[in-house]
């Protein structure tokens, strides 16, 4: 008899473990980890033999990419419900890690000829939702919206999209078409 309920709990555990399994793979979920990359080496020098080390460290950044389009502008009715075309979704889109870029290499929210070097590239999920880890540093962030490179927001002091890695950063990116 005990030996029927160990055997029936082991199986539960197993139906339950591989449901787990099946619904996080079915669902796509992600649950960023704390990810460092380290290479170590280290300088030695005789009259023989020299040796160098260096430390790669990086970081995750992560967020979604949110489309906003329509008409956004406040609607005033007098008999709700009032209606409005403001949509916002989630996108899959193509993103662009540079190093940081200034005001006068966009025109708009569009990069014009990449003056400044591509570090990396990822792409969003159906969700919007993104990845990708990064050496430390500062970087400028651009999203493809109709075959350019997209950056909605300046700092004001020149810099466009700007992101400091220094740590797992999340950055979420907005594309507007919106009227307001």
């Amino acid at each position: 008899m005990k030996n029927n309920f160990l055997i029936i709990g082991i199986l539960v555990a197993i139906i339950i473990v591989m449901g787990s399994y099946i619904f996080y793979q079915n669902y796509n979920f992600y649950i960023p980890t704390t990810t460092t990359t380290t290479t170590t080496t280290s300088t030695t020098t005789t009259l023989e033999q020299t040796t160098t080390t260096s430390i790669i460290v990086k970081y995750s950044l992560s967020g979604h990419v949110t489309l906003i389009e329509g008409n956004c502008m406040p609607v005033a009715c007098e008999n709700p419900p009032c209606e409005t075309t403001c949509k916002t979704s989630f996108v899959s889109r193509k993103i662009y890690i540079r190093e940081l870029t200034f005001d006068d290499d966009v025109a708009g929210e569009y990069l014009l000829t990449p003056k400044t070097n591509l570090i990396a590239t990822t792409t969003s999920n159906a969700n919007g939702y993104y990845y990708i880890q990064v050496d430390k540093g500062t970087y400028s962030i651009f999203v493809e919206d109709n075959g350019k490179e997209y950056c909605g927001l300046s700092t004001g002091i020149g810099e466009m999209c700007k992101v400091e890695l220094s740590r797992n950063t999340q950055y979420n990116i907005l594309i507007s078409h919106a009227s307001y």
